[in-house]
């Protein structure tokens, strides 16, 4: 082994214990590893309009506001603490298009606790309501909100826009003005 396969060995060594340890200091932190905006508990269900969206987004995240809507150009997450009063089912109502490219759209997935919960294939060129339920035991959970497949492959981009997000009772989820919540 010549001494330059001996220092990316070592290279190679050192980079794969540093992103362990990373994970398993990401992994004792939990949700505070999260950029998390809290809901205020009267506040459930959550209605965000897409103001309010952009709000919440990690610092960092490519977006721009659009008519009616907020374009996010880079794959990203976003959460929030969120105080169910109940266990069950609860409706998720995401208002949403997105650009394909090679014919695949924009993929949003809900996890509760870190757990996959729900998946969106936002298959819209123009807006459409995309309605699924989540299951929920009562109590606080941590919802996270991920757009995973961005990509860009000339001349194809592939971009999610997002109008609302509700997660709550279906009848405040189709009400048709958007209310905003008050975040902390």
């Amino acid at each position: 082994m010549t001494l330059l396969h001996r220092y990316q060995v070592l290279l190679w060594s050192t980079c794969t214990a540093l992103i362990a340890v990373i994970l398993i200091i990401a992994y004792a932190r939990n949700d505070q590893i999260y950029h998390v905006y809290q809901v205020r508990e009267p506040d459930y269900p959550l209605i965000l309009g897409h103001r309010d969206l952009k709000l919440t987004l990690p610092t960092g995240t490519f977006t721009q506001d659009i008519k009616d809507g907020l374009r996010i150009y880079s794959n990203t997450y976003w959460s929030y603490k969120i105080n169910f009063p109940q266990s069950g089912s609860v409706a998720v109502d995401m208002t949403a298009k997105g650009s394909p490219v090679q014919g695949v759209y924009p993929l949003v997935t809900l996890t509760l606790d870190h757990e996959p919960s729900v998946r969106f294939n936002i298959d819209a060129l123009v807006w459409k309501a995309f309605r699924k339920t989540l299951p929920v035991s009562a109590g606080k959970h941590i919802l996270t909100v991920a757009f995973e497949n961005d990509t860009f492959q000339y001349p194809e981009d592939r971009n999610l826009d997002i109008q609302s997000l509700c997660i709550g009772a279906l009848e405040d989820c189709r009400s048709p003005h958007i209310k905003t919540i008050q975040l902390q």
